[in-house]
């Protein structure tokens, strides 16, 4: 399989199905886990923190990184929320994965996203496991289906993924 280039995507067939799918699943199971209508985010509900931070491109970046935003020697102004992925807020000392979502403030140019693209932003979205959850989209859609039902439907999953991990530390 060929590497991906810089700001392309291999879009993998039924994608918009699944995706369908799972928004739909994911606003059910978020509208059944908050019955007092307060809502939480189906993942990283738990904030821990935000902050005001400054983010800096430093000036003596490796000519193949100097890309988009990391183009220049700039500092950007910034939010970061810091956060934990299991969907029921539990005490901090349980294991889980952590998240940190980055957003840069100030940042002109045509964005990918035809809803912002005229953002003067730019987000990164950070998590403390070296892979995500799931391969892609499809077998996302497959994890969320097996854990907004029962026990052996979790196991089938994990069984036939080896996800076993990734589902227990998101529990």
């Amino acid at each position: 399989m060929p590497k991906p280039q810089l700001a392309q995507e291999d879009i993998p067939p039924g994608e918009a199905i699944y995706i369908e799918d799972l928004a739909a699943r994911l606003k059910a199971k978020i509208i059944k886990d908050n019955p007092t209508g307060i809502m939480r985010r189906d993942a990283h509900p738990k904030m821990h923190g935000v902050v005001k931070a400054e983010f800096i491109v430093e000036p003596n970046l490796p000519e193949e990184l100097r890309v988009g935003v990391f183009a220049e020697p700039k500092t950007y102004p910034a939010w970061i929320r810091f956060s934990n992925q299991n969907g029921t807020i539990q005490p901090d000392i349980k294991p889980d994965i952590r998240g940190m979502a980055i957003k840069l403030m100030g940042v002109s140019g045509e964005k990918l996203l035809e809803d912002e693209r005229d953002a003067q932003t730019q987000d990164f979205i950070v998590i403390s496991t070296n892979v995500f959850v799931t391969r892609d989209v499809k077998q996302f859609d497959d994890l969320i289906k097996a854990m907004t039902s029962n026990f052996l439907a979790i196991a089938w999953f994990s069984s036939r993924t080896g996800a076993w991990a990734g589902i227990c530390s998101s529990r």
